[in-house]
């Protein structure tokens, strides 16, 4: 109903608006107005609709489903693996700590030119992400590496 009543009011607006005025580009614009008002109403009406449904036909013509091969473990390691829109994927919750001391003794036997990184930047982000996310205790487990 909207598409009819606006469209129709502007194309009327347009199409009266080339009748009264004298000014040929004043004219122009209200005939122009009125056309492509009407070719709008026209397309949204009629066309817009039977692309939509050729598009809802080609996607489900392409669409495809993946079919993995049964596991009986899936490991998904690292940082952020329990992040919460990783949640609904995983069956069992793990967060694996470690003494802060330890961490950095681990961190400077690996590669101790970014020990400062780490201290500084890495590891401080890292730990507000578990405070935010509240990771150790939405996990199933927790365990301690020492």
């Amino acid at each position: 109903p909207t598409v009819l009543t606006s469209g129709s009011i502007l194309s009327a607006a347009g199409f009266l608006i080339g009748q009264i005025t004298t000014e040929p580009s004043i004219v122009g614009i209200g005939q122009c107005l009125s056309r492509g008002t009407l070719i709008s109403m026209f397309l949204v009406m009629f066309v817009l609709p039977q692309i939509l449904v050729l598009g809802d036909k080609i996607v489900e013509k392409t669409s495809f489903q993946m079919k993995l091969p049964a596991a009986p473990v899936v490991l998904l390691e690292g940082s952020y693996a329990c992040h919460p829109d990783l949640r609904p994927l995983c069956g069992l919750h793990v967060f694996l700590t470690v003494d802060p001391g330890e961490q950095l003794r681990r961190l400077t036997a690996r590669n101790p030119a970014r020990l400062q990184d780490f201290r500084t930047r890495w590891i401080p982000m890292e730990e507000q992400y578990f405070r935010y996310f509240h990771i150790p205790e939405t996990c199933d487990l927790t365990l301690v590496s020492d």
